[in-house]
């Protein structure tokens, strides 16, 4: 069991390094910062979770860091922000099209490495990895 934790290990390491990679790259062609990517990232892949807190909380940033990436993305128009109507303090995120062509730069580089990491296994044997990964992801998603 060891062995296995420590090449899972490995494994989230590796992976993490290559998402940096990613989001550096597409970051510095569109000059922003990497975690100003990052947001926008998130904000695409899981647009109810849209405010400052939820961010924070799920991408592992501090509260001021989202916040002044925010502001930066807000001038630059990749986002907009709506005061909450029921409670003001509380403001909601949502993509600009401007931020579009990032996203899309980001989602090729992902498609493109998980083809290249992928493509050694049958679809079947895909199908199960993401099986597997769901069923890891559901036990220690942030809550």
């Amino acid at each position: 069991m060891e062995h296995i934790a420590l090449e899972l290990l490995h494994f989230l390491q590796q992976g993490n390094l290559l998402f940096e990679q990613m989001i550096s790259d597409a970051a510095l062609h569109w000059q922003i910062s990497p975690a100003e990517a990052r947001i926008l990232l998130f904000l695409f892949s899981k647009p109810k979770l849209n405010t400052a807190k939820e961010i924070a909380r799920h991408c592992g940033m501090s509260k001021a860091s989202v916040s002044g990436s925010v502001l930066k993305l807000t001038t630059k128009g990749l986002l907009q922000v709506d005061v909450d109507r029921s409670d003001r303090r509380f403001q909601h995120l949502t993509l600009t099209e401007r931020a579009t062509p990032i996203l899309k730069m980001i989602q090729e580089k992902v498609l493109s490495v998980s083809h290249k990491l992928l493509s050694p296994l049958s679809q079947e044997d895909k199908n199960h990895l993401v099986s597997l990964l769901l069923q890891i992801n559901d036990g220690t998603s942030v809550r």
